[in-house]
Order: structure tokens, then C-alpha cells, then sequence
């Protein structure tokens, strides 16, 4: 049956626990003790909880619970993640004098990737005394010609309050501008400001607007943001289905990155992404 088929992703406990609930009501059966099989389990919480939510609508019923195990599921993976620990932050090498003023030159000249990539050895101190200030001037030159990756960056000097003053109105401006253009992480970042009205007016809708764009990208926190909406009806028409699918992709996505980070921290990684504390 169609409910049953909803329940591949449910563990077997599970699996078996909501299989002998489906039977009771899908049978119109009131009283437990018809079923022998599970009177031991009939004050298992579990059982107690699937019954009632699929005597309120079957087909919700199992969906939710499967949305429950899903986000249980994330949750438990980011524990491991935080117990194993992240791999180590791979910082790029200072640059030469030669780099360094070769590539102050061409952010002179107005080229907008060589002013955001001089912006990031400021910021980082690659070969230079760290400095915020000089970071985000040469962020915003990059940012006003329309460089995503400095707007970004610029964004995150205003959220922070690097080189600039704190200010999340001017964050949001500039999430937006890198949002706009396709930047995954500024429309994930975009949808929380939105979500929780720090520098825009607090708009559930708008938030769901823009972590789906991010969701769409594989970018996981968009994901679980958006799952959890669609969990909650919060922002948008509840929908069990939908967020059930985010979860999903949001588990799977954080066992890739968990296992690309293992195989890092045994050494017997590949081509996975370098991770850097450089700029976008």
C-alpha cells in the first residue's frame, strides 16, 4: 500500500512498529489486545505517538514521523561531526613582495578579482600585517563593480564589524547584491537575516524564498532551514512531503562532507575541496 511504501527510509524498529499501528487502523481496530503480537509494545511511546498522528491523517501521519527520524538523523551526524572534530584549516601560503605588488597593481588598475583577493590577504595577514580596514576598502571596490564573492565578503565586515562599523542593514544590502547574482552561501545567509529580522524586516516568506534558491544549489543549512519550514508550515503551506525530501538531502549531503572530512583527517583523501580561511 501507499503508506507503507512512504516508510523505506524508517529504521526497522521503526519500521516495524509502524507497520503493526497501520494495521489497527487501517482495519478500524480500536482494541490492542486483538493484536497478541503487540501487547508488549502497546505502551511503547513510539507506537503510542504513530497512532495518533495516523488516526489524525494516515498518509501525514507516517510522513511526519519520517520527517522527525530524518531531522533526528542530522542532528546525531553534526554530534559525530563536533566529536570527531573538522579537518585541519588549510591556510594559503603568505604571498612574495613580487605577488604581493604585482597583485596590488592590478587591483590599482580596477581589476575587481585582484582588489577582492588583496582585500582577503589583508583580512588574513597572507604576507601583510592583518588589517580590516584595508580589507574592506579593497572589498567594497571589488563590491561596487559587481564582484559577487566581494560583496559577499564585504557583507560578512559588516555582520562582523572588520574595517567597518556593525551594521546589519548594509550585511543585508550586500547579501543581497551577491544573492542576487547566484552566491548559494549569500542566499542561505540572506534567508536567516530574513528569517530572524536582523537588518531587514523580520518576513518568514522571504526567507523561504531565499533558502530555496540555496537549497536548489545543494547548499545543506538552506536545506534543513527550508525543510523545517515546510516541517512547521512556517512561511509557507505545510508540506510533510517536501520537507521529508529536504531532509533527506540535507542527511546526505552531511555524510558526504563528513566522509570527504575523514578521509582528510587520515590522510587518505583525494581532490576534495580544499577548505581555507582566504577569502570567497
Amino acid at each position: 500500500m501507499e503508506n507503507k511504501n512512504l516508510m523505506n527510509n524508517i529504521t526497522d524498529r521503526e519500521l516495524k512498529l509502524c507497520a503493526l499501528a497501520i494495521s489497527l487502523y487501517e482495519t478500524r481496530i480500536q482494541a490492542p489486545e486483538s493484536f497478541p503480537e503487540i501487547c508488549c509494545l502497546i505502551d511503547d511511546d513510539i507506537v503510542n505517538q504513530v497512532l495518533q498522528a495516523i488516526a489524525e491523517d494516515p498518509e501525514d501521519g507516517i510522513k511526519e514521523l519520517e520527517c522527525l527520524r530524518l531531522r533526528d538523523e542530522y542532528n546525531q551526524i553534526c554530534e559525530q561531526r563536533m566529536e570527531q572534530g573538522k579537518p585541519p584549516v588549510k591556510k594559503k601560503p603568505n604571498l612574495t613582495e613580487d605577488e604581493l605588488n604585482s597583485l596590488r597593481l592590478s587591483a590599482e588598475n580596477g581589476d575587481p578579482k585582484a582588489q577582492n583577493k588583496l582585500g582577503g590577504v589583508y583580512r588574513n595577514g597572507r604576507g601583510v600585517p592583518r588589517d580590516y580596514d584595508q580589507a574592506s576598502m579593497w572589498y567594497r571596490k571589488a563590491a561596487e563593480q559587481g564582484n559577487a564573492d566581494a560583496q559577499l565578503n564585504l557583507a560578512f565586515s559588516y555582520e562582523m564589524g572588520e574595517g567597518v562599523p556593525k551594521d546589519c542593514g548594509q550585511a543585508a544590502f550586500w547579501f543581497r547584491k551577491a544573492a542576487g547574482q547566484g552566491d548559494a552561501m549569500a542566499q542561505f545567509l540572506l534567508g536567516d537575516m530574513y528569517k530572524t529580522g536582523r537588518g531587514v524586516p523580520q518576513d518568514c516568506g522571504r526567507a523561504a524564498f531565499w533558502y530555496r534558491k540555496a537549497a536548489d544549489q545543494d547548499e545543506v543549512n538552506a536545506q534543513l532551514r527550508l525543510a523545517a519550514m515546510y516541517f512547521h508550515g512556517q512561511g509557507i503551506a505545510r508540506d510533510y512531503s517536501r520537507a521529508a525530501a529536504l531532509y533527506r538531502k540535507a542527511v546526505t549531503k552531511l555524510y558526504e562532507i563528513c566522509t570527504a572530512n575523514a578521509e582528510v583527517l587520515n590522510g587518505t583523501g583525494g581532490d576534495s575541496r580544499e577548505q581555507e580561511t582566504d577569502e570567497a
